[in-house]
């Protein structure tokens, strides 16, 4: 009798050992799932290719949205954003290039079988046609043709530093990160007036319109990062708030009644507990962000710093005004090759 009572308690043990494990796969199995991200989508412009500055002056309406910081590659930071790719994030097997057309960066391979060139007008409704707003571009990219159930959005001024893994972008959960940085952003409050940036005026109507609709509060800045996109919520967010972005869709420069994507959407996840907070201070170990101005000594400086200090992801936003000096121009792409040497296999 006592044998046969050990032997039940043995094989009760041991059936709960295999359902345990069983739990434990099944855990592990949809924790996969919820973070299978193996596509990257960048957005990417350059204001060289014949003709755009022509169709830029053209539309535009004031200095503001003849600004060259935003329109100009004359780093070549995609190309070394790529290679950062592979080095550091070979998860990542397929690139999706938007821009408008007909550019084309003169180095990429767009026959290669994981690269994927994407035009303005294969997503964007014509009539909203030329756009030179960031915030329309990025406001239709759940219209993207074959868009996976979620993708990591890169701006082309993003590298990354140091070796990630999907756990870097999306919890154990399936919850967005979203990393902040210390400052906040204007308020509601903020008077937005017609000389002011139009970046500073729509992230005040941005807050002013998550205010209504959520709790009012002060809004920090959220790190200019690589972030997880899906579809199904941005088609969710054009569903609820769809006359703000159908004015944004029709602005074709930033505006002032422009809704920020890039800092409504990780508020709306955050909000909805589909995203989750990371801590300032474990926002600035892992990103880094560098404004490179005219000025060598301060690039100098900053990116020295920045080989010894390199977190994981690297912003370098181009500061450098109307006329960038050739020799800082040269001595940051030398940094970049140094760091990047090994072409991408996106690279012809």
């Amino acid at each position: 009798m006592w044998l046969m009572l050990l032997y039940k308690i043995y094989e009760y043990n041991r059936l709960q050992v295999i359902l345990g494990l069983e739990r434990v796969k099944k855990i592990e199995e949809k924790n996969s799932d919820l973070v299978a991200i193996d596509e990257a989508v960048y957005t990417w412009v350059d204001d060289c290719t014949p003709g755009y500055a022509d169709n830029l002056r053209q539309f535009a309406n004031n200095d503001h949205d003849l600004d060259p910081n935003r329109t100009r590659d004359n780093l070549d930071l995609l190309r070394f954003s790529f290679r950062s790719l592979e080095a550091y994030a070979p998860w990542v097997k397929k690139i999706t290039l938007v821009t408008a057309r007909p550019q084309v960066p003169e180095w990429l391979d767009t026959s290669h079988p994981h690269i994927t060139l994407v035009h303005h007008d294969e997503f964007i409704p014509g009539e909203r046609l030329p756009t030179f707003n960031s915030f329309a571009i990025l406001s239709h990219l759940h219209l993207l043709p074959n868009a996976p159930e979620q993708f990591l959005y890169f701006e082309d001024d993003i590298v990354l530093t140091a070796p990630t893994s999907p756990r870097h972008f999306v919890d154990a959960g399936g919850k967005i990160r979203i990393y902040p940085r210390g400052s906040r952003t204007p308020n509601a409050k903020y008077p937005r007036r017609p000389e002011d940036s139009p970046w500073n005026r729509a992230l005040s109507f941005t807050n002013e319109v998550l205010d209504q609709t959520y709790d009012r509060q002060e809004r920090p800045y959220v790190g200019h990062v690589p972030m997880v996109l899906r579809p199904r919520k941005f088609a969710e967010i054009w569903d609820r708030f769809n006359s703000y972005l159908v004015d944004t869709g029709n602005s074709k420069f930033r505006s002032g009644n422009n809704i920020v994507m890039e800092h409504f959407y990780p508020y709306v996840l955050l909000a909805d507990g589909e995203g989750v907070k990371e801590t300032v201070q474990s926002a600035k170990r892992a990103c880094k962000y560098l404004g490179l101005e005219n000025y060598p000594l301060w690039n100098d400086v900053h990116l020295w710093y920045l080989a010894r200090n390199p977190g994981q992801i690297l912003t370098l936003n181009d500061n450098f005004g109307a006329a960038p000096r050739a020799n800082i121009v040269k001595s940051v792409k030398s940094w970049l090759l140094k760091r990047y040497p090994q072409r991408s296999r996106f690279e012809s």
